[in-house]
């Protein structure tokens, strides 16, 4: 293939790659400004805090902080370069990891491999896209992975950079055992390989250097992992952090049991991407080794176990993947040239198409991310508007708040506020979502004796919270005698109890509540549901509305009001019904 079409493929792929990851921060709702808080504290204080700090609950609940390192290099990156250079930073870290290997098998495989490889594993890694300190594993795995693969094709001094990342990954993610299992893979598939030498060594009272070189640097690797504030406890966390996790998140379900749920675009191409590696593996069989079967194996597993684990599928299975794929593809060219002339007698027109081809293919993915995520360098809006009001109007705790939002309250709002819960589950004993954070969401009674024993005096609540217990209690609470509403956009709601301090505050009446005329489609869809939620059906109507004004052909919508219009028996309903099977079915 042309220098100038590689050329413009290889462009296209890292174009892709970076703007998969290079979008509004949306983790600043989740953890990002939690991370970003504690990185200011532990360079103010000179101490890596080792209890749970933000939360008046269980402030002094013992808590093992595996990203601590993370959290300093976002702090100091984000005051040096504001958001934007954070964000521009990290991306460009995934881009060199997966760069790594893509130079790694640049000129070991078939450039078009390659290139379909890559675009199909993008598809995978990009499940995992917010800024998170895990972006710093995706790294130091790919470093792992390639450094390992060299040695294995001739000895190199490389392994003794690998100690020295442990000791980094360690205080920068719990992924960093990883590294350890990589490194003990390649070390077993070492061993199979050269065994015979290994042996005939042994009965000569000697040891190979490349094998010492290989089992000095893991045992390295190994003692650098208990370097951390924590010691040999940070270095067995991984073994132990799910002994105390009460509370399950979406990102520990397994692939399956998501799947079930709802059919994500990421689960749906890693089902097709693991298919395809283990066809091509079998099918080329012979030429396979212990490494690419091992790295596949245990890295397809994790991946199933739960779906956070997509990306180190990505860069542990990238290479076993391509390898197997180039094999399968030149065994298949070799029979279709020994059948039919016209591979051979059209080689440079066949490179040709086959370059529109990817190119086109880049094209269309390119256009799916822009479009799927907002390119931007800003804060995506979430909670914020919500704390902007609570500081506004100088609220009072004790707050309480939801799962979801309370790392960004932390954020915004410590050391003056501390948070009823935040979503650290290990933070916080098991038994502490079991028996009171979702019982009292799931039963009015409940929620009464815990606001008699913690005096709650502010409400702090994401509506968009998915889960049962969460919708569950929005739609008491709003109906609550003591308390009253005095804020709500369409991500968080805010209410204070009926108080003389509180009387200043003026309460909001939802039926009469104004939809900004400035709402985008997301925004809207969100105060349907809420409005659906505490059934309050005129208002739900309002912004499905709304919502069929930005697009009359929206199944979604069309289908929803026009099922709320025939239970409100508004002869308008069949009407809507017949235009949703006009378009949709």
């Amino acid at each position: 293939m042309p220098k100038i079409a590689k050329a413009l493929l290889t462009c296209g792929i890292f174009s892709l790659l970076f703007l998969g990851y290079f979008h509004e921060i949306t983790a600043m709702t989740q953890d990002l400004g939690r991370h970003i808080l504690t990185g200011r504290l532990i360079l103010e204080t000179k101490t890596v805090p080792q209890i749970n700090l933000y939360s008046y609950t269980f402030p002094s609940f013992p808590f093992i902080n595996h990203h601590w390192l993370s959290e300093i290099v976002f702090f100091l990156l984000q005051t040096a370069a504001g958001f934007s250079g954070l964000l521009f930073i990290t991306t460009f870290v995934v881009v060199v990891a997966f760069f790594l290997q893509f130079i790694f098998l640049y000129k070991k495989v078939s450039f078009p491999i390659l290139i379909l490889s890559s675009i199909l594993y993008t598809t995978v890694l990009f499940e995992r896209t917010d800024l998170r300190p895990e972006i710093f594993s995706f790294f130091f795995l790919s470093c792992f992975i390639v450094i390992l693969f060299i040695n294995r094709q001739k000895p190199t001094k490389l392994v003794f950079i690998l100690p020295l990342l442990s000791l980094l990954w360690v205080n920068m993610h719990i992924y960093f055992f990883v590294g350890i299992v990589v490194f003990f893979l390649f070390l077993v598939d070492h061993i199979l390989l050269k065994r015979t030498e290994i042996r005939s060594a042994i009965r000569q009272k000697t040891f190979p250097k490349e094998t010492f070189f290989l089992l000095l640097s893991l045992a390295l690797s190994l003692a650098a992992v208990f370097i951390n504030p924590n010691g040999i406890s940070g270095a067995l966390y991984p073994l132990s952090v799910f002994n105390n996790y009460g509370y399950s998140i979406e990102e520990n379900q397994t692939v399956f049991f998501l799947w079930t749920l709802f059919r994500k675009e990421t689960i749906f191409s890693f089902l097709a991407v693991t298919s395809a590696l283990f066809f091509f593996l079998l099918l080329t069989i012979k030429q396979s080794t212990m490494i690419m079967w091992s790295l596949s194996i245990v890295f397809t597993l994790a991946a199933c176990i739960a779906i956070r684990n997509f990306p180190l599928f990505v860069f542990a299975t990238f290479i076993p993947f391509t390898f197997h794929a180039d094999l399968f593809f030149k065994a298949l060219r070799k029979n279709l040239k020994n059948k039919t002339p016209f591979f051979t007698n059209h080689r440079v027109l066949f490179l040709w198409l086959i370059f529109f081809l990817l190119f086109f293919l880049l094209i269309f993915r390119i256009y799916l991310v822009v479009n799927k995520y907002q390119i931007s360098t800003k804060e995506a809006i979430g909670a914020n508007r919500g704390v902007d009001f609570f500081l506004k109007h100088q609220l009072k705790g004790p707050i309480f708040n939801n799962f979801d939002i309370g790392s960004y309250l932390i954020y915004r709002l410590y050391p003056g506020e501390r948070v009823f819960v935040d979503g650290r589950p290990e933070a916080y004993p098991a038994s502490f979502f079991k028996n009171t954070y979702i019982p009292m969401q799931e039963n009015p009674s409940m929620f009464e004796k815990q606001d008699a024993r913690y005096r709650f005096n502010t409400i702090f609540f994401s509506h968009t919270d998915q889960t049962p217990w969460a919708q569950t209690f929005i739609s008491f609470i709003v109906k609550n005698p003591q308390w009253k509403i005095i804020y709500l956009d369409d991500f968080v709601i805010i209410l204070v109890k009926k108080t003389p301090k509180n009387a200043f505050l003026k309460e909001i009446n939802l039926a009469e509540f104004p939809l900004p005329s400035t709402l985008d489609t997301l925004q809207l869809f969100r105060f349907a549901n809420f409005f659906s939620l505490i059934q309050l059906s005129q208002k739900e109507m309002e912004a499905y509305q709304a919502l069929l004004g930005k697009n009359p052909q929206s199944c979604a919508v069309l289908y929803r009001y026009s099922n709320l219009l025939i239970k409100e028996q508004n002869p308008a309903g069949s009407i809507y019904g017949k235009q949703f099977d006009s378009f949709c079915q």
